[in-house]
Formats: structure tokens, sequence, C-alpha cells
């Protein structure tokens, strides 16, 4: 009974459908796991042990894919939301513009899920890197968010800067203000790229 009970157990690895290269590996590993004990209650801790195994190792993965998607959506929120009021934003006069742009101190906190999100998606590109089209996603979608982080350290924090977080009224204003408004467009549609690759990198199984 424990030898079949074993066999059992083992073979219940072959129905955790969610990761199959990971699983393939999995029982690759077999001839080191299960055959040194192939009696009594031996086979029966060693299946039960690579059933483990492989729940959790499927379980991590899980939870890497889910938080690469989350994490890059959650960075997208705030770009978005700098695309959609970019047009009424740009017709304001100087004084209404400034007077405007007070209602994002504080949003340097947002900023923080820019870097999260680019090391969960490196996360998963190592996740995933059994299988060649989600780490390359996985890897594009890292990718563009360091280069989210790049355009504002090259045009948006500058302005910040010069003005003072727009505290500060300057001649130049409105080339100010185009620089500021419209990198941070830019980086919208970056991080929309990133967030579809990140999804397909998640979603992705290999066929």
């Amino acid at each position: 009974m424990p030898a079949r009970a074993g066999l059992f157990a083992y073979r219940t690895v072959e129905i955790v459908q969610l990761d199959a290269l990971r699983l393939m590996r999995l029982r690759d590993a077999t001839d080191k796991w299960i055959k040194p004990q192939i009696t009594g209650n031996g086979l029966l801790h060693s299946g039960l042990a690579l059933y483990r195994h492989a729940c959790m190792e499927l379980l991590a993965v899980t939870a890497i894919r889910f938080l690469a998607i989350v994490m890059t959506g959650l960075a997208l929120i705030a770009p978005g939301a700098h695309v959609f009021e970019l047009l009424r934003k740009m017709a304001l006069p100087e004084a209404q513009y400034h007077i405007v742009q007070d209602i994002y101190r504080g949003w340097w906190i947002v900023g923080l899920l820019l870097p999260a999100a680019l090391i969960a998606n490196a996360a998963l590109a190592i996740a995933v890197r059994d299988d060649g089209s989600a780490r390359g996603l996985a890897i594009g979608a890292a990718a563009l968010l360091l280069i989210n982080l790049i355009v504002f350290a090259v045009w948006t924090l500058p302005v910040n800067r010069v003005t003072s977080d727009w505290t500060v009224h300057l001649p130049d204003w409105e080339a100010l203000r185009r620089q500021w408004e419209y990198s941070h467009a830019v980086n919208a549609v970056i991080t929309l790229a990133a967030f579809c690759a990140s999804t397909l990198a998640a979603l992705h199984r290999p066929s």
C-alpha cells in the first residue's frame, strides 16, 4: 500500500498543467529524487515531496505573473491621467496652469510604481525563462519601463527643478509646459506598451 500510494502521489504531478515546461523539468529530475528510494515508505515520501515542490513552484510563478500585470497596470494610471487632461491643460493661461499643477504635490509616491513594475517584469522574465516568447515579452516590458524612467529623468524632471515644481513663474513657461506635458504623454504610450507586453508574457503558455 505505501508503494502504491507513493506512485499515486508521484503521478498526480502530471495533472498539474499550469506550466508544462516546468513540469517536464521536474519529471526529468525523478531519476535523482525517486529512484534512490523505490521501496516502502521512501517512495511515498518522495512522491509527496515531488508533488509539493511542483505545486509550490507553480504557485510562485503564478504570483509573479499576477504581480507583473498589477504593478504595470498601476504604473499606467498616472501617465494615462496626464494624457486625458493634456488638451485642456495646454489651453490654460499661465496663472490657471500654475494653480492646476499644484494638484501633483505628493505624486512622487505614485512614481515608485514604475521601478516596482520594472522589478516585477524582470522577475517574470526569470520565472518564465524556459518559454522564449514569454521571456522576450517580459524583457521587453522591463526595457520599456526603463525607457520611461529615462524619459522622465531627461525631459520631465529638469522642468520640475527649474520651476521648483511649478511654484516659480518663468518667461519661457509655455516651452517648459510643452516639454513637461508631452514627455508625460510619451511616457503614457511607453507604459501602455509595457502593460500590453507584460500581460501577454504573463498569459502566454508554450504550445
